[in-house]
C-alpha cells in the first residue's frame, strides 16, 4: 500500500459517519477506485493516455454522470504537442513558448472546470467547513503530488521558472483535487449515491485530465491527454 493510499484510507476510517453497511468492504471498494491515483502520487509517474487512444464515449458518459450536464462533443487537447510549429516561427521560439501559451489559453477558454461542476453542488450539500477539512487532506496527499506528476509526464518543468512551475502545479492540483475531494467526502459520509455518480470520472482521472466546457461553445468539453 502506498503512502498516499495509507493516509487517505486512515482519514476516511477516522471520519466515517455512515451506517448500515459493512465498513471494511465499503472502504476497500473506495480505495480500489483511488488506488491508481494514490500510486501516481507516490511514484510520480502519470501514465497519461495518448490523445489518439482517448475513448470519447467513455469521457462523455463520465462527465454527464458526474455533472448532469450536456456533452455534445469531447475535444482532446494534446499536452505534449499543444500546437504545430508555424512556418514563420523558429524551432527555439516554438519550444520555449508553446507550452506556456497552451496552458494559459486552455484555462482561459473554459467556462469553468469539470472539477468546479462536480464539487460545487456537493459542497452545498455537505457544507463548506466539512469539505474544507477533506480538501486539506486530499491536496496534501493527492492534489499537489498529482500536479507535479502531470508536469513531469508532459515534460513541462524544464521550460518553466520556479514561480510559473508552482502556479501550474497548483492549477493542476485544483483540477484533480476538485474531482477527488468530493469522492473522498462522499466516502467519509457513506454517500453511496454520490460515490456511484463520481466513480467513472475518478477512474478516468488516472489516464486523462478533464478540463472543462468551452465558454464559447456550450456542450463542447476539453480534456488533456499526453
Amino acid at each position: 500500500m502506498t503512502d498516499a493510499e495509507t493516509a487517505i484510507r486512515r482519514y476516511i476510517a477516522r471520519c466515517f459517519d455512515g451506517s448500515a453497511m459493512p465498513f471494511t468492504e465499503f472502504l476497500d471498494e473506495v480505495m480500489e477506485t483511488l488506488h491508481p491515483l494514490c500510486d501516481i502520487a507516490t511514484t510520480g509517474i502519470y501514465p497519461l493516455m495518448p490523445a489518439e487512444r482517448v475513448d470519447h464515449d467513455r469521457v462523455t458518459a463520465a462527465i454527464v454522470k458526474a455533472t448532469g450536464r450536456t456533452v455534445d462533443r469531447v475535444v482532446v487537447a494534446s499536452g505534449s504537442c499543444p500546437f504545430p510549429q508555424p512556418d514563420w516561427m523558429s524551432a527555439a521560439v516554438h519550444h520555449d513558448h508553446r507550452r506556456m501559451m497552451f496552458w494559459d489559453e486552455l484555462f482561459a477558454s473554459v467556462r469553468r472546470t469539470v472539477a468546479e461542476d462536480v464539487a460545487l453542488p456537493l459542497v452545498g450539500r455537505y457544507g463548506v467547513d466539512y469539505v474544507a477539512n477533506v480538501r486539506n487532506t486530499v491536496n496534501a496527499n493527492l492534489g499537489e503530488p498529482l500536479g507535479v506528476a502531470v508536469i513531469r509526464a508532459l515534460g513541462w518543468g524544464r521550460d518553466l521558472g520556479d514561480a510559473m512551475l508552482k502556479r501550474r502545479i497548483s492549477q493542476l492540483g485544483i483540477v484533480q483535487g476538485g474531482i477527488i475531494m468530493p469522492y473522498v467526502t462522499a466516502a467519509t459520509l457513506g454517500d453511496t449515491a454520490a460515490l456511484e455518480q463520481l466513480y467513472p470520472l475518478v477512474l478516468l482521472l488516472s489516464e486523462i485530465l478533464p478540463i472543462g466546457e468551452r465558454k464559447d461553445a456550450p456542450g463542447v468539453w476539453i480534456v488533456l491527454a499526453a
